[in-house]
Order: structure tokens, then C-alpha cells, then sequence
């Protein structure tokens, strides 16, 4: 059949009325994922092929053998094995950087964490802006931050307007290492922010710290702006994180008041036992939140308001992949902890579900 007439064909089956009853709920696909078997239509990945023009060799033969039934004269729908579309990002396809080098020292390198990023903000009424927190790819579409750092109310005078990934030497445009130069860093626009709904900045307890910010346009991935990982699967949301030696956080140490460092950095953080939390002057730990401090204080903490904690995992066989275990949410002298000042983290892994539905395809 000539891809013209295929085309009719399966046009023609779109605008038919669907009857089709006894046809299997589940499905593998011919790529080898589980799948539902739909009506064409109502198939996204391939209502975006059909619309291509000319459709390639290659996706007709793998439209053909995605048929869960065939066209006819009685008007049935085409239907096809449709694939789960996954809004979290999963190894290998994430949370891949650069893994540390032997040279020691708190310098990031430029293929490391690419999936951090800087947030940018605007002084009501005037034109001057400035990085006042952190963020996260976990998306083409979405980076994840602190509820205070995108709260209207936590920023009376500054207003959020954009998001910088790619980002290394906040003051040089182009960002060398051994020879090699990165790519420029790119600032994109911020489409929608979503908070969570039982964030109150007023609470001592600062619970509920997260929110996701939508950008407005889709980004390409490359090796300097790459998403992490979320812990989704059983096996890493239940890791036992007290205590884990490769716990990281990285960033400019930016805040509200400061930048610690002029390029990216990271510290090493150990995650303490909640016990060990409690002791946090008018605040009390909630199961959603985990503390932390430096390993070493010969480190600069410059973990970045509503930045990362990262930890390296595996999953499936995959190791050496980064996972976003915690928000930076608040500390007494920064957001890393110090010895008898834990700093407090948001727990990702208490949130995937709250992530997950408020995230668009």
C-alpha cells in the first residue's frame, strides 16, 4: 500500500465511530514497551506521526505493526498499541554527568550536573535583576525549586522571569576547561509556576517547601544542560539516605542576599539522623524533610536556595546515575549545615506523586 493511500486510509478510520470490544486492554509494542490498545486518535505519539508529511518508510512499518485491529468496512476504528507515556524521566535517559574526577577540591567540572540551574529575578519597578535561588531540570519542560523561592508572597519586591541552565562562570560568556569550551549557557522564560497548595510562608516549619516551574518554551537536551533523575521507582524512593557518604549539593551558593561563589561548586553533605534534627531551634522536622551538614568545614557551602541534593544510585542494572533526593529549603547559617546547625532539605521522595500530576505533557 502506498503511503498515500495508507494515509487515506487511516484518516478515514480516524473519523469513523469507534466499535471495538473485544480487543486486549494491554499491549507490547513493537519497541518492546507495555502499552494500551486505543483508538488511533486518541494515540498522541501517533497522531503527531501521522501528521508528518512525507511519513518515513520506517514509521509506516511501525505504525503497521502497532495495529491492534485492522480497518473495515463497517467502520471500526483503527487501534493501536499505544505506549505508557512517562512524565519522569528514568535512567538511562537522566541523571548523567560527569562522575568525579581524581582531582580533588570543590570545582565542579563543565560536564558535571548539567542539570542545575540558576533562577532569575526582576526588581519591581525597575529594570535590574538578579540570581536569588536555585533550581533542577527534571524535564525538557520543568525544573524543580524551593515554594519560597517562587511564592508571590515570599518576593514582594522581586518578581521570577526567567530560568539559566547551562550555566558554569557567572562571569565569563564562555566557559573553557582543558581545551575544551562549553556551549553558552541560555536563559528561558518561565510559562507557569506551580506551588504547593499547603505551602504558607508564614509557618516556622517551612513545610510543603517545593514547587515546580514550567518554561515556556521545550529545551534540547546536550551534555551541558541535561535533567537528573527523580527517585520514582520503589528501589530508590526507599533507599535508606542516613548516612550516605556521596551526598551533594551544588551550586553558586546563591540567596537572597549573596552568591558565595562566582562559578559552580559543590560540597559534601552527610545526611544526619532525624534525631540528630531535632534540636533545630523553633522549628520541628516533619517526615517530608531530612537535614543535613558539611562533612568537612574546610568546605565552602554553596548550596543554592531551592537547589539539589544529589545522590548517585542504580537502578535495573544502571549504575552511576544521579538522583534529586532533596530542595535546599532553610538553615540558620547557610544551606548546608554545620556542625550543631543542620540545614533542612525538602524530601523528594515524599512529593514524586504531587510532581507527577502537576506536571503536562
Amino acid at each position: 500500500m502506498s503511503q498515500s493511500v495508507y494515509r487515506i486510509v487511516v484518516l478515514v478510520a480516524l473519523l469513523s465511530q469507534v466499535f471495538c470490544s473485544e480487543l486486549p486492554e494491554n499491549c507490547i509494542n513493537p519497541a518492546g514497551k507495555q502499552g494500551k490498545c486505543v483508538p488511533i486518535r486518541n494515540c498522541r505519539s501517533f497522531v503527531k506521526l501521522l501528521q508528518r508529511s512525507p511519513i518515513p518508510p520506517e514509521d509506516i512499518r511501525f505504525l503497521k505493526a502497532s495495529r491492534c485491529s485492522e480497518p473495515n468496512a463497517s467502520g471500526s476504528s483503527v487501534f493501536v498499541c499505544c505506549p505508557k507515556v512517562e512524565k519522569l524521566l528514568k535512567p538511562p535517559y537522566c541523571g548523567v554527568g560527569e562522575s568525579d574526577r581524581l582531582i580533588g577540591g570543590q570545582l565542579a567540572f563543565l560536564s558535571e550536573f548539567p542539570w542545575t540551574a540558576l533562577i532569575e529575578y526582576r526588581r519591581n519597578s525597575s529594570d535590574e535583576t538578579r540570581f536569588r535561588c536555585g533550581a533542577t531540570l527534571i524535564s525538557s519542560r520543568y525544573v524543580l525549586t524551593a515554594a519560597h523561592c517562587a511564592h508571590e508572597g515570599s518576593n514582594d519586591f522581586w518578581k521570577a522571569i526567567g530560568v539559566r541552565l547551562g550555566e558554569h562562570d557567572l562571569d565569563t560568556t564562555k566557559d573553557c576547561e582543558f581545551g575544551e569550551c562549553a556551549a553558552p549557557p541560555i536563559t528561558v522564560g518561565i510559562e507557569r509556576i506551580i506551588v504547593h497548595e499547603n505551602y504558607n510562608p508564614r509557618h516556622k516549619e517551612h513545610t510543603d517547601d517545593i514547587a515546580l516551574i514550567r518554561l515556556d518554551r521545550e529545551i534540547q537536551f546536550s551534555e551541558d544542560v541535561a535533567p537528573i533523575c527523580l527517585p520514582v521507582e520503589e528501589s530508590v524512593r526507599n533507599r535508606n539516605i542516613t548516612g550516605t557518604w556521596d551526598a551533594k549539593s551544588v551550586g553558586w551558593g546563591v540567596s537572597e542576599s549573596a552568591i558565595a561563589s562566582r562559578q559552580k561548586l559543590k560540597s559534601h553533605l552527610a545526611i544526619l539522623d532525624p534525631k540528630s534534627c531535632r534540636k533545630l531551634d523553633k522549628a520541628t522536622l516533619r517526615d517530608t524533610q531530612f537535614c543535613t551538614e558539611m562533612q568537612s568545614d574546610r568546605e565552602t557551602c554553596t548550596a543554592d536556595d531551592g537547589g539539589s541534593l544529589v545522590i548517585r544510585g542504580h537502578l535495573n542494572g544502571l549504575f552511576g546515575h544521579n538522583f534529586l533526593y532533596g530542595v535546599a529549603s532553610f538553615g540558620k547559617d547557610n544551606l548546608c549545615g554545620a556542625k550543631g546547625e543542620p540545614a533542612v532539605f525538602t524530601d523528594v521522595t515524599k512529593y514524586i506523586e504531587w510532581i507527577e500530576s502537576n506536571i503536562e505533557l
